[in-house]
């Protein structure tokens, strides 16, 4: 009759691994199983960019800079959705988070440019600043898109970050409700 988010932290070395989850329902005796991949990357210390994340939530912590973890930023924690349906409208946001791996060689900072795609249909494409690199090295990023345009279907944001002559880019998909 509620929410639980459980949370495992573990260090994995580069490689291939495969995630399985299991929860069983004992009053309605359901099970719901699921499976999915898992790639660690080689460390780089080109740039690079994390997997962008639906964002359940982001929980407030006061002193979250001590804490090195790829879902923590300055004053809070993320906690991501399993879910890829949003609600569209007013009054409601799209939140997105990921993190920037900048290279140190580059002198020129890391640039961030989302492009909005829905239903295969390119929509357009904004800039946003980022914030400054936190002493782990990254830029953790969340994005909280205003959901009032985003009406019915399904949408495609690709992240680009340049930085000098170098790109990273991923992308994330959803459906609005």
């Amino acid at each position: 009759e509620g929410n639980l988010v459980q949370t495992f932290r573990t260090e994995l070395a580069p490689g291939d691994y495969s995630l399985e989850a299991a929860v069983m329902d004992r009053k309605d005796s359901k099970i719901g199983v699921i499976k999915c991949p898992v790639t660690v990357p080689q460390p780089s210390s080109k740039l690079s960019m994390s997997d962008v994340v639906v964002v359940r939530r982001a929980d407030a912590l006061k002193d979250s800079k001590e804490i090195l973890d790829a879902f923590y930023f300055p004053g809070g924690k993320v906690v991501p959705t399993l879910s890829r349906t949003l609600k569209g409208g007013p009054g409601n946001i799209l939140p997105f988070y990921f993190a920037v791996y900048p290279d140190r060689a580059i002198k020129d900072a890391p640039k961030l440019t989302m492009s909005f795609y829905k239903e295969g249909q390119y929509l357009g494409a904004a800039e946003a600043p980022l914030p400054d690199v936190e002493k782990d090295g990254r830029i953790p990023y969340i994005a909280n898109l205003p959901a009032d345009k985003f009406t019915p279907g399904a949408y495609e944001i690709h992240i680009d970050i340049t930085q000098g002559s170098s790109k990273a880019e991923e992308k994330v998909t959803f459906q609005v409700d």
